[in-house]
């Protein structure tokens, strides 16, 4: 009897549940992604992403290892298009653009899908998504109008009166 129940247990969804952990990149509104780290592992899953916005890099999303490749862009470029293809996890990305160049990530097989931004002007601004077992599950593209400058201001001074 307590076998049967053993074996119940093991073969129950719970221990068979899926792994994810959702995450986003930093978003700055002053800043567009300047740059891109993706690790793609030995099976040819993605498995982690990174992002700089303006001179700072955001945290590592994904797992450690696999093998790290990095675009880097011009300070008046931009990301403007996303393609890429997913099995169950994430399998390969492109990244386009304002100036026709592309960085590709990964081997293109499976599912194939894109982003580009919802309105003219637009450039990408963060990147979510579902970290899985084994690499990337799911990625969403964040996009946003570019601002040269900061959208906030100081604090008004007080003025004395005299």
């Amino acid at each position: 009897m307590l076998l049967l129940l053993t074996l119940t247990l093991l073969v129950s969804p719970t221990c068979w549940g899926r792994i994810d952990n959702s995450f986003s990149t930093a978003m700055c509104s002053e800043a567009a992604i300047k740059a891109i780290r993706v690790a793609v592992s030995y099976v040819g899953n993605i498995i982690s992403v990174q992002v700089k916005l303006g001179k700072y890099w955001d945290v590592v999303h994904g797992h450690q290892g696999g093998t790290v490749m990095e675009f880097n862009l011009d300070d008046d470029e931009y990301f403007t298009e996303v393609h890429g293809s997913k099995k169950i996890n994430i399998r390969y990305l492109l990244l386009c653009t304002n100036k026709n160049r592309c960085a590709s990530f990964g081997k293109n097989d499976g599912q194939q899908f894109f982003s580009f931004p919802p309105e003219a002007d637009q450039v990408l601004k963060a990147i979510a998504g579902v970290v899985g077992p084994i690499g990337l599950q799911k990625l969403e593209w964040r996009w946003g109008n570019l601002q040269t400058e900061p959208t906030t201001t100081p604090p008004a001074t007080s003025q004395t009166k005299k």
